[in-house]
Order: structure tokens, then C-alpha cells, then sequence
């Protein structure tokens, strides 16, 4: 595998599939292993003499990684890395004849970053949401087992009747005060209505 990332990294380097297991003492009976060579300008100088088009395809991402940073406007950035690049025979024959699929592809794949980016923040947003949630949750448990009511429960924790009420039913539904059981309940809206044992 060919990596040309912007995070350091060694000429070559070994993955392994069980490196991304959460539980390290378990030993899996297959292992998959991935060789990664660095193929950003200036490493790999063997494999690079040996392949042209490889070594021009590693100056060529090397100029647009550069002429982006430098330049405000992404677009022109890349039209002038192209044009960079065909003037100094890199990849010259290629970009002549591919030039504007070259540069909707590469506008393509910065959008697909931009995308990355904004489902990361959605994701962190989701995780606030939820933490946010759990924690009503744990503290209408701590209501519900002393026995307080819907509306009681409401008040204190100057939340909507309606909130409370569905996170009662989840504890009612899950016959637990387990958290996490809770939220799921709460989330699917699974209240059927049966009592709990939990009070």
C-alpha cells in the first residue's frame, strides 16, 4: 500500500489488522499484514528509480500540497500546480491530456475532506447531545427511586413533563436503572407500558 499523507512517516512500515483490536491479550488465529511504503517526494528513493511515472506522481502531489498551503483560493491553487507541473515535464503528457478531469478530481477529493470534517463535528455534537441526555437520565433515576412523581420529578430538574415521562416509561420498560439500558430504551421508544421492578 502507498501512502502520500501529511503526517511523518517512516520509508516503509508494517500494519497489522490485530494492532486494531481494543483487546490486546486476545490472539486471533489469522493475522492480516499490510506493507505501507511512503511514496511523499523524497523518500523511497530506490522504488522511485525504478518507477518514473511513481516518482513524477510523488512531485506532482508534492507541488499541489505545497501550492495549496501557499495560495488562498483552492481552485487556483490547484490550476497552477497543474500548470507547474506540465511546464516541468511532470507528468506532462497526462495532465496535457486530462487536465480538467485531474483538477475535478482533485476540487472533488478537498470536498470530501471538507465533508470528513463536518461529520466529525456532527459526531461530536451528537456525543454532547447524548452525555447531555444520560445525565438527565441518571438523575431522574435517582427521582424515580425515591419515589417521586412525573410532574414532581419535571420540576426539580426544570425539565418537560413529557421528557421525564418517556425516560420513566424507559425505566419501567428496562426494569433496571442501568444507564445505558435506559437511553437505548428511551431513544427506540420502546414503552410498552409494563412496570418495572426497579422501584
Amino acid at each position: 500500500m502507498f501512502y502520500n499523507g501529511d503526517q511523518e512517516m517512516p520509508e516503509e512500515k508494517t500494519l497489522r489488522l490485530s494492532d486494531a483490536f481494543e483487546n490486546k491479550e486476545h490472539r486471533s488465529d489469522v493475522e492480516l499484514t499490510v506493507k505501507v511504503l511512503n511514496i511523499n517526494h523524497g523518500h523511497n528513493a530506490e522504488l522511485m528509480r525504478q518507477c518514473k511515472i511513481l516518482e513524477e506522481y510523488a512531485r506532482f502531489v508534492d507541488a499541489t500540497k505545497q501550492l495549496v498551503a501557499e495560495t488562498d483560493g483552492r481552485k487556483e491553487a490547484l490550476e497552477s500546480a497543474i500548470e507547474y507541473c506540465i511546464e516541468n515535464h511532470i507528468l506532462e503528457e497526462f495532465l496535457r491530456k486530462y487536465r480538467s478531469e485531474v483538477l475535478g478530481m482533485l476540487l472533488d477529493e478537498f470536498d470530501v475532506k471538507k465533508y470528513e470534517r463536518s461529520l466529525r463535528e456532527e459526531g461530536i455534537e451528537l456525543g454532547k447531545a447524548s452525555g447531555e441526555m444520560q445525565k438527565l437520565i441518571q438523575l431522574t433515576c435517582k427521582k424515580y427511586k425515591k419515589g417521586f412523581t412525573v410532574e414532581e420529578t419535571a420540576k426539580m430538574l426544570e425539565e418537560d413533563t413529557e421528557t421525564i415521562g418517556r425516560i420513566y416509561d424507559a425505566i419501567k420498560e428496562a426494569g433496571t436503572v442501568d444507564i445505558e439500558e435506559i437511553y437505548e430504551k428511551y431513544l427506540m421508544g420502546e414503552t410498552s407500558g409494563i412496570p418495572g421492578n426497579v422501584r
